[in-house]
């Protein structure tokens, strides 16, 4: 296997930074000797509302060691969610530019990688006509093909189906309970960190760095500011406590945009950038409703925080009581307790700490892209 071709949902820019974790696996894949392809569409109405600046067709990405990756982003129409007989018409035009984007350019493909399962099911159509097999990693917050096409659409689509990347133990029970990969191998390899970008640095360093004051308590929050990701309950965790010395760096963007006298920052900075901030601070919050398993999290670990986040089950595999505290994510009150006792207990905050970033060694990108490639190979022999 030299060849891999990867149908996702997006790929990352300087200036755009979506899918900023689909981005570091197929540069590390390209680092590992494969000759990488994207496809990676892009909504014409996005574009037209002013929400991003349409790419060209066809442009070239760097890997870390200056190996180049093909991208190529079709155009595509976006309707929201309005169907025609129980099928997305967004969905349709997605796998359309997809497939007709593969039969033009035609990359030399020894396997499929999908992310996620709505690319699975575009895939699988290339995958089906060209005889290729295809793989598929899954890590949706909530898994929703289903409700974009029909079962036994999906089910056709999905005969060359060579195996199933989960990045946690959630996301196998999800995928089995609504009848994808049947009978498919599933292995578990949780999402990683790129260690370059993410490990831990002196505090006070960085603090000054940023102008943030060395006696305050800091917070950092990263990601969407939406309801499922919980800023604002955050923020409210915090005023609960009303003590002046616990301040916040909120990460992301989006509409619930935090606001108070609390916040140190709120707002989004490119992805290299996101680690300076977490060394500035004393503990991770992300009281989140829904993930698969959650980069924001283990980049956290890598600096050595300690977490309070959700005691829900996409977390159990990479926290527990040595390095979080679970909470009910939706429980303002739970969330302002597990503040106050990190705060006030130095000693558990530095053990969970250390706890963190011994866990995140194992969390590596390179580690992940050796388990995937071993995966890989035993499902195609």
């Amino acid at each position: 296997m030299k060849n891999i071709c990867f149908i996702v949902p997006g790929y990352p820019t300087q200036q755009e930074p979506i899918f900023s974790f689909i981005g570091e696996t197929v540069r590390a894949f390209a680092d590992q000797g494969f000759h990488c392809t994207v496809i990676a569409e892009q909504s014409l109405m996005r574009s037209l509302i002013g929400k991003t600046r349409l790419r060209p067709f066809h442009w070239v990405d760097t890997s870390n060691k200056k190996h180049t990756i093909d991208i190529y982003q079709p155009r595509t129409l976006t309707f929201s969610f309005l169907k025609i007989r129980g099928r997305r018409v967004s969905e349709y035009w997605k796998k359309r530019a997809v497939v007709r984007t593969y039969q033009k350019v035609r990359p030399a493909t020894d396997l499929l990688y999908a992310h996620f399962w709505s690319s699975a099911v575009v895939g699988g159509e290339i995958a089906n006509k060209e005889d290729i097999p295809l793989v598929v990693v899954t890590g949706e917050s909530t898994i929703t093909v289903q409700e974009m096409y029909p079962k036994s659409y999906i089910a056709e689509r999905l005969q060359r189906l060579a195996g199933i990347i989960s990045v946690s133990s959630k996301n196998v029970e999800e995928s089995k309970a609504l009848g994808l990969g049947a009978g498919k191998p599933f292995r578990i390899i949780p999402n990683a960190i790129d260690r370059i970008k993410f490990n831990k640095r002196d505090r006070a360093v960085m603090r000054k760095a940023y102008g943030f004051s060395q006696d305050d308590f800091i917070i950092s929050f990263v990601g969407a500011f939406k309801e499922r990701k919980g800023p604002l309950r955050v923020l409210a965790a915090i005023q609960q406590l009303q003590d002046p010395s616990i301040k916040a760096v909120f990460l992301g963007g989006g509409p619930q945009v935090p606001e108070g006298k609390e916040i140190l920052f709120a707002g989004s900075v490119p992805h290299e950038r996101i680690g300076d901030y977490l060394n500035c601070s004393d503990v991770f919050l992300l009281p989140t409703q829904a993930e698969g398993c959650c980069n924001a999290i283990i980049e956290a670990m890598a600096c050595g925080l300690p977490i309070i986040s959700s005691d829900l089950p996409f977390n159990y595999d990479v926290l527990d009581a040595e390095n979080a505290i679970l909470i009910d994510p939706n429980d303002i009150h739970a969330i302002a307790t597990a503040i106050h006792e990190l705060k006030n207990n130095p000693e558990r905050r530095e053990a969970m700490g250390k706890s963190s970033l011994q866990k995140s060694e194992a969390l590596t990108l390179d580690n992940r892209i050796q388990k995937m490639i071993e995966f890989i190979n035993e499902i195609l022999k």
